[in-house]
């Protein structure tokens, strides 16, 4: 496949050294207009609009080969920063540069290189099937139609398309369409991988596929921006999280470094036989709780900073037999639910 893909950033580029950047964003700001809804005649009479300003400065660099989580609460504007980036919408301010091109003067040259999905715009033609819409990408990316079938093949081993490459677009399910959705962003194996909730609809199988065709294309050098609110897709795939609260950046740095950093506490996720009384189980800080069946089960437990695991495990030993314990920090869920909390309570103060 190596002679199907389109020019990019490559190790013989010369724009490929340690400084070279696929996104440069610089104080990046966005406002809109927005109707202020009343009544309808007397929006329809005299209409009346407010100012919503969605991206506060927004700075930020992509590298290749980085896979970045780009997280927010809703409304908080990451899927106006990915517009921005693939040329769909104009900042009011600040600098955006994609391949050292702006998006929005050069779109032509930029979604060469680029693919994107975003969960509620398709890239699909709903009375087309999804072999007639990858033939049309082939057109436009100037592929071959051996490069296409090759990449099915290869998409195929990681998500099940085959039995689909048939239907008509309209006739898929939300998952199936997915899938179309994602054969249609990554068929011209682009440079940089815009993700906007790419796993919308997808089961546990194939969305497990996608990611695992996701870290490949990223060992391969290729960069992605994954913006979700499924963060075991982030745990997955990304090792750099930038968090967005009402338009701002709030964090930039590695995910490993954000669990350690908020709190920095740390978590012993106990397996055990037995059956664990919850007399127990109710004097320690329990952060999740499973038991299947009296043979067996599975508790998470907050240790204090002050504490050592082990003394966890202690109490744990007496009452049930101990199989295994994992020490690591806080699952990323409850991180970010801090993180945003103090955000919050900052602004409101």
């Amino acid at each position: 496949m190596a002679s199907r893909r389109t020019p990019g950033l490559s190790p013989g580029d010369p724009r490929s050294g340690d400084d070279a950047s696929v996104v440069e964003v610089r104080e990046l700001r966005k406002t809109y207009r927005v109707l202020d809804r009343r009544t309808w005649w007397r929006d329809l009479v005299r209409p009346e609009y407010r100012f919503v300003q969605a991206l506060h400065g927004v700075s930020f660099t992509l590298r290749p080969g980085e896979s970045v989580a780009y997280l927010g609460p809703n409304g908080a504007g990451k899927s106006s920063t990915i517009k921005c980036l693939a040329g769909i919408i104009k900042p009011d301010s600040g600098t955006v540069r994609v391949f050292q091109q702006d998006p929005w003067e050069r779109r032509t040259e930029v979604l060469a290189r680029i693919g994107a999905v975003f969960g509620q715009k398709s890239l699909l033609f709903p009375d087309l099937t999804l072999r007639d819409a990858l033939d049309i990408y082939r057109r436009v990316y100037g592929l071959g139609r051996r490069d296409v079938d090759e990449f099915v093949e290869e998409f195929d081993t990681h998500v099940r398309v085959g039995h689909l490459l048939s239907k008509p677009v309209r006739r898929l399910s939300l998952g199936e369409r997915m899938r179309g959705e994602l054969m249609a962003a990554l068929v011209h194996d682009p440079d940089l991988l815009l993700l906007d909730e790419p796993t919308i609809g997808l089961d546990l199988t194939t969305r497990e596929g996608f990611l695992q065709l996701l870290r490949r294309r990223v060992d391969r050098g290729r960069t992605v921006l994954l913006a979700t609110h499924r963060l075991e897709d982030v745990e997955a795939v990304c090792r750099r999280a930038l968090l967005l609260s009402s338009g701002r950046l709030i964090y930039d740095g590695s995910v490993d470094d954000l669990r350690r950093k908020v709190g920095g506490k740390r978590s012993a996720r106990v397996r055990y036989r037995g059956r664990l009384p919850g007399a127990v189980a109710g004097s320690l800080p329990v952060i999740r709780r499973h038991q299947p069946s009296d043979e067996e089960g599975e508790v998470e437990v907050e240790v204090p900073p002050d504490a050592r695991p082990s003394s966890v495990v202690a109490e744990l030993e007496a009452v049930v037999e101990v199989v295994e314990v994992t020490v690591g920090y806080p699952r990323l869920e409850h991180v970010l639910q801090t993180v945003f909390a103090r955000t919050e309570k900052g602004d409101a103060g």
